[in-house]
């Protein structure tokens, strides 16, 4: 049965979406100076359903919190830089790891507070680069994950990609019950390139899976697993030495991430 669009006046065919975008630089509104937060009212054979969608450009008046929303992660270590970088070109967050030899921990998560419900619907998209390839007993991580632990494997839940020193990238997935971890990627793999900004999503929109994008290229997927309806995650983006001297550096441009409210 169609419904009216009570703008228009006229009679459509399911599904009808609208959509309100806030951006703003009121931080009791959006997520932090300089986010914005978009709303999709989905409308299907009669069952609404509300989307949330937010999104950060680590632009220079972008606020890092010590307690909520996106938060600069670091260990005990003292690593070079860990914030917003000064006079770059559109903003960027750059966490730069120290010559000290000792762990260490660069990147961005949100403060251990997991507000995303692992079974609806999520997807998280951001665009980073590592401008020298990192090297032994590093890490980049990229995903949804609960509370972050500086034993990387220690992590309770996740769903992300990760990358060591031959700067393959690789996808994993814990709910749980099951753990897949370095799983090989179809196409023949994907390998970061130094120094060049490269957008990885990780989508489960799609009903009961979970499908990881490089480039806005399919590489993998894995089945929605055993996530519970009280399971929640946060989005985290890391690069992590557990020793060593290398100084190398992550830098991201932007983070999106979304899910359904109901």
């Amino acid at each position: 049965m169609p419904v009216q669009d009570q703008d228009r006046g006229v009679t459509l065919p399911y599904p009808v979406k609208s959509r309100e975008v806030y951006k703003g630089d009121n931080p009791a509104v959006a997520s932090g100076t300089g986010s914005k937060i978009e709303f999709v009212e989905e409308i299907y054979r009669g069952n609404v359903q509300l989307r949330v969608d937010e999104f950060t450009d680590f632009a220079p008046n972008t606020v890092l919190s010590t307690t909520t929303g996106w938060q600069a992660q670091a260990t005990t270590g003292t690593p070079g830089s860990n914030g917003i970088k000064a006079n770059t070109a559109n903003g960027i967050f750059e966490g730069v790891l120290a010559v000290t030899n000792e762990a260490e921990t660069v990147g961005v998560d949100w403060a251990g507070q997991l507000i995303i419900p692992a079974t609806k619907r999520f997807y998280f998209e951001t665009l980073i680069r590592i401008p020298t390839a990192i090297t032994t007993a590093q890490n980049l991580i990229v995903g949804l994950q609960t509370a972050y632990n500086a034993t990387l494997d220690s992590t309770t839940k996740f769903v992300r990609f990760r990358t060591n020193a031959s700067m393959a990238v690789k996808a994993e997935f814990q709910d749980g019950t099951t753990t897949d971890l370095a799983q090989s990627l179809n196409r023949g793999g994907f390998t970061i390139t130094a120094n060049t900004w490269t957008l990885f999503a990780i989508d489960a929109t799609k009903a009961g899976v979970i499908r990881f994008f490089i480039n806005e290229a399919l590489y993998y997927t894995h089945s929605i697993g055993a996530f519970a309806v009280t399971d929640l995650l946060q989005p985290a983006i890391y690069l992590n030495k557990a020793s060593g001297t290398g100084v190398q550096s992550l830098q991201i441009d932007w983070a999106r991430v979304g899910w359904n409210r109901f």
